[in-house]
């Protein structure tokens, strides 16, 4: 006998769509912190860099900022500016991870482990779809080159990313390897993939994914780099929805950066061998990804099983309307659109 009447149904169905809107607003508002304190800590290791980067050339230690700065101005010339860049890269994500890492851990009780948990066969599934997240990369890059070159014959300059080496030194090299292809491909799936997922995916797995992919390629701060980490961001998240973890993301996402670095050195330091490999390389791994759209299509289409109560339209709201997502995003769009008007001045 069913002791529950339609009204009672309905009563029920409610509370626990509101209980679950309220936990995604609260969700939602300790991401918004995580994210801004991580840019806060940017900003602030960025001083603690000069301080490091002083001490490395001197061997001296000082308390006084301004004479860390005097130096790296007045000696600015003798350094490699890869060298610089490239460390300061990874002194100032890494520690901000620390910082946030530690946030997330003892100021809101998140376990971070979990986020790296996976099997071989999670890692596998990541390995097998990168082809084709290289392949949608390369043609949306094609995209955004031939839209650049317009706007640029019109006047306007769209900034892009610069990773050319200045001065081939090993160290130089060797600094741009631990950043780009070691560190940053952790530190980003970590901040950008594990925290979204981790904290949005249990309301809504499609709102999180897209809100990952968008966040991941807003945080970059140009166009170029924007439609094509929201592209291949949305095969990334999706990797770790389904896989339940980001450890393929990042094997995923070293791929991705440690075949572009061939590509830096090979052309950089005229190595003809690295070239040759990037070509053979990245031609294989997009005529698997071609097939892969044929052979995978099924899977490309499918969503993810949602578990949720709250409809997509409820969850994007609570989400965009929340106060510390809607501060981080102005943020990112200050960002944004100042590194146009700077490059156009």
């Amino acid at each position: 006998m069913d002791i529950f009447n339609d009204n009672d149904r309905q009563f029920l169905y409610d509370q626990a769509n509101a209980g679950q809107k309220k936990e995604l607003f609260k969700n939602s508002l300790i991401l918004g912190i995580l994210l801004l304190c991580y840019n806060v800590f940017l900003e602030m290791s960025v001083y603690l860099y000069y301080y490091f980067y002083y001490f490395l050339k001197t061997r001296k230690f000082t308390l006084n900022f301004g004479v860390c700065k005097n130096y790296i101005i007045d000696n600015f010339e003798k350094f490699s500016i890869t060298e610089f860049e490239m460390l300061g890269n990874a002194f100032v994500t890494f520690t901000s991870l620390l910082g946030i890492l530690l946030l997330a851990r003892f100021g809101f009780k998140i376990k971070t482990t979990q986020m790296l948990k996976c099997d071989k066969k999670g890692v596998a599934i990541g390995v097998k779809v990168f082809p084709f997240s290289l392949l949608l990369n390369y043609v949306f890059t094609m995209i955004i080159s031939i839209i650049t070159m317009l706007f640029a014959n019109q006047g306007i300059i769209i900034p892009e990313a610069d990773f050319s080496v200045d001065k081939t030194t090993f160290i130089a090299g060797f600094s741009m390897f631990i950043y780009m292809v070691v560190l940053a491909p952790i530190i980003e799936e970590i901040v950008y993939r594990g925290f979204i997922l981790k904290l949005i995916s249990p309301y809504g797995k499609t709102v999180s994914v897209i809100l990952s992919a968008f966040i991941f390629g807003f945080m970059h701060g140009n166009l170029s780099q924007f439609v094509t980490a929201f592209v291949t961001g949305i095969v990334f998240s999706a990797v770790a929805v389904k896989t339940g973890s980001i450890l393929p993301t990042i094997v995923m996402h070293m791929m991705n950066n440690a075949i572009n670095f061939i590509a830096i050195v090979g052309e950089d330091y005229s190595l003809d061998v690295c070239l040759t490999v990037y070509s053979v390389l990245f031609t294989c791994i997009l005529l698997v990804g071609v097939m892969e759209i044929f052979i995978f299509r099924g899977v490309i289409k499918q969503k993810p099983m949602e578990t949720t109560l709250l409809s997509t339209k409820e969850s994007v709201k609570t989400i965009i309307l929340n106060p510390a997502i809607l501060l981080y995003l102005g943020y990112l769009t200050y960002t944004f659109v100042k590194q146009i008007i700077v490059a156009n001045m």
